[in-house]
């Protein structure tokens, strides 16, 4: 995966969440832009156990190589 497809969607106007599918099959949601972070070879997702709080209580680092598609989120 391009990095710069992240970052274009991290910084539309509005956002709108998306997820991340791993080619081994695992999938990260994100629901914020501010709990990513992209560079050329990493990209940071962190994300909250229970959906709140101040600080995100959990977190990955992910090789761009590694994501296979980014799909929207559904909206309720």
């Amino acid at each position: 995966m391009d990095p710069d497809e992240i970052v274009n969607l991290l910084r539309k106007q509005p956002f709108e969440p998306f997820s991340m599918r791993l080619h081994d099959g695992r999938t990260f949601d994100v629901h914020h832009p501010e709990l990513v972070l992209v560079t050329k070879r990493s990209v940071f997702v962190a994300w909250y156990k229970n959906g709140q709080g101040n600080a995100a209580d959990e977190s990955v680092v992910i090789s761009p190589i590694a994501i296979a598609t980014l799909h929207p989120l559904s909206q309720p």
